[in-house]
């Protein structure tokens, strides 16, 4: 699922760099390519460490939900951006908690603990989009 989720943010933050130059939304993507590209390649250690594979793709759902937002222009483009990633970063968020609290390695549970703190400034950013939309 984490796997997923860095993969969809990525994603979707490249066509918010492409769509929106020079506004507080594309700068948001940028953040989000440079730190969600970060965590897959800690994420794909542990991965490997349990002998588990990185998802190469994105799921169905997270294609459908980066194509619906790649048909929208402007305000629209900004509005559901900042609605996406509203959502997946308070999952995301909830995600990691759960890591921190079940997982029995300590490394695992110390990188989750700091990823908290990402996703919360992603989130932090996510809401002021929703509040003051990309400006051109």
């Amino acid at each position: 699922m984490v796997a997923l989720t860095d993969l969809k943010e990525t994603a979707v933050g490249k066509p918010a760099m492409q769509k929106r130059p020079g506004t507080p939304t594309a700068a948001f993507g940028e953040m989000l390519v440079q730190d969600h590209s970060k965590s897959t390649a800690e994420l794909g250690r542990f991965m490997a460490k349990g002998g588990l594979a990185h998802p190469a793709e994105m799921d169905d759902k997270g294609e459908r939900q980066k194509a619906g937002l790649e048909s929208l222009e402007g305000r629209a483009f900004d509005r559901e951006f900042a609605r996406m990633m509203v959502e997946g970063h308070n999952k995301a968020i909830a995600l990691m908690k759960e890591i921190v609290a079940d997982a029995s390695d300590a490394e695992l549970k110390a990188w989750a603990s700091g990823k908290i703190q990402v996703l919360e400034r992603h989130l932090g950013h996510a809401l002021a989009l929703q509040k003051e939309p990309g400006q051109k």
